[in-house]
């Protein structure tokens, strides 16, 4: 997302582009008064850049788990103020995306799969937040969750008075002739019958009734809830990949993927740490057989030469 907004910087962020800072606060209405953002105290581009690194690095350090909960912090500020900046070319994913750094501040990040964890491992030393169980349970990870959920719940509310979503069925089918949303493959299905109608039909039944209205829930349930979660998290990465694939959103889809990982159960993880184990063990046998293997080929390819050129050229004419 930094560097995607870094690509017109200067045409909407800086004194001489299209979004100038006077312009920005003279056309903000009484619901945006509140609005605040830390790339608003200048439109200098020599400004603009040293804050669009600082939140690089920002999230860099938050993608590695390095200081992770810091990171999590300046990255949503960062986040929400290049967002209030730049409230016209606003899209989608952008409200995702805030919402999830906002209460990702509430839950350890930093306690699995992060450099913070690999210090405290070989510095011997007890840091902050990462002494937690595999099992977490507080009001921060049953907001994020509550949350994710809401927007595909509120999202399907939404649609439930277009007849083209409840009752024609039609608004999947519709969505490849887009020209502004449909991607090459998306305007190869408008174009062809590379997947018939029967079948956008019934993926437009799935999305509508599973993935905004049964599953949202479903996740909550006491009852099965590791096979529910499973089969509900494999569903909306499949949803969400075929959007990638046949749509243009911007990071949407990215983000709501790496969103609904949060719903994987712990099992998930303990058998990734045991493959993981398991690999860790038999990589140098890997490694070393792999090597033979190598070094076997280039002997046979080494032999091959010499052979072929210690015989007459009339013998190898075609």
């Amino acid at each position: 997302d930094v560097i995607e907004r870094s690509w017109w910087i200067e045409e909407f962020m800086s004194e001489s582009g299209l979004l100038s800072r006077l312009l920005v606060l003279s056309e903000q209405t009484n619901d945006e008064a509140w609005f605040w953002s830390t790339y608003l105290m200048s439109d200098k581009l020599p400004f603009q850049w040293a804050l669009l690194t600082m939140h690089f690095i920002s999230a860099c350090c938050m993608f590695l788990g390095y200081h992770t909960q810091k990171a999590c912090f300046l990255s949503w500020i960062f986040t929400s103020s290049i967002q209030a900046r730049t409230i016209v070319l606003q899209q989608g994913c952008d409200g995702v995306i805030r919402l999830m750094l906002f209460w990702s501040l509430f839950i350890p990040l930093g306690a699995r799969y992060s450099l913070d964890t690999f210090r405290a491992k070989t510095s011997y030393r007890d840091l902050p937040d990462l002494h937690c169980e595999k099992r977490r349970l507080s009001i921060g990870t049953a907001a994020i969750m509550l949350q994710l959920a809401m927007i595909y719940l509120s999202t399907g509310l939404h649609k439930a008075k277009d007849s083209w979503w409840v009752q024609e069925n039609t608004a999947t089918q519709m969505f490849f002739f887009l020209d502004m949303f449909a991607s090459k493959w998306g305007r190869l299905v408008a174009q062809t019958d590379l997947l018939p109608p029967n079948v956008i039909e019934i993926a437009h039944i799935v999305v509508y009734w599973g993935c905004e209205r049964i599953f949202p829930i479903l996740v909550f349930s006491p009852i099965l809830t590791e096979g529910i979660r499973i089969v509900a998290v494999t569903g909306y990465l499949s949803f969400h990949l075929s959007l990638f694939v046949f749509s243009e959103l911007g990071l949407f889809p990215i983000i709501c993927m790496v969103s609904w990982t949060l719903f994987l159960p712990s099992s998930v993880f303990d058998s990734y740490d045991q493959f993981a184990g398991y690999i860790a063990k038999k990589l140098p046998e890997i490694a070393a057989e792999a090597t033979l293997f190598v070094l076997a080929a280039a002997v046979m390819d080494l032999t091959k030469c010499v052979v072929c050129a210690s015989q007459p050229l009339n013998g190898w004419a075609v």
